[in-house]
């Protein structure tokens, strides 16, 4: 690995990056882990309070166990959700077949920020980790994707035993994507910068 990247090698990276939602099972090495994670860690937080804690789950069974009490939870707000029983079994097989895609992850980052100090400003602190996660990933080869909905707060925090002073922000599943998304069409520039007033 070169000791420094060029901006133009950056920006490739950032160009590049994908959210990907279907891997393959290869487990990824240890160094490369720890280049990963530790993007994350170098990312700004507020008053550099570093209020991160990454629980990194490589662990089949465990990942087996959270699944199904995550498809327990699917069924249920479906149920909610679909007033019309007859929409209810072509969403659940959509939200089941994605399932099988991420759940073939060999590595799932949950991402949570301790909240005594700066309650409302430390999920930024969160999503910033995982843009830097999400970066170092694609660097080295690897697929991810920032996710909240599919793993609702209260199923991660009963599976894992997270204590009560940290909120979850997302889980960034990471691995070999089965294939690499095409790249998504882009507002142009021209309709999102500003100078000087809207």
């Amino acid at each position: 690995m070169p000791d420094k990247a060029s901006p133009h090698d950056l920006i490739d990276v950032i160009r590049s990056r994908r959210s990907v939602r279907s891997f393959r099972s290869d487990s990824i090495p240890d160094e490369h882990l720890k280049v990963i994670l530790d993007a994350a860690r170098l990312a700004p937080t507020v008053g550099n309070e570093q209020p991160w804690h990454f629980l990194v789950v490589r662990d089949r069974l465990s990942v087996r166990n959270l699944r199904g009490k995550l498809e327990r939870s699917v069924r249920a707000r479906v149920d909610e959700t679909y007033a019309d029983p007859e929409d209810r079994p072509t969403h659940l097989t959509n939200v089941l077949t994605r399932f099988d895609e991420i759940f073939a992850a060999p590595v799932f980052v949950f991402i949570f920020v301790e909240t005594s100090r700066y309650p409302e400003l430390v999920r930024y602190d969160g999503a910033l980790a995982a843009e830097n996660l999400m970066l170092a990933a694609r660097a080295l080869g690897y697929g991810s994707c920032f996710m909240t909905s599919f793993f609702p707060e209260r199923v991660v925090r009963e599976h894992f035993a997270v204590p009560e002073d940290l909120k979850l922000v997302c889980v960034v599943p990471v691995g070999l994507p089965t294939e690499w998304p095409p790249e998504p069409t882009k507002k142009p520039i021209e309709e999102l910068v500003h100078y000087e007033s809207m």
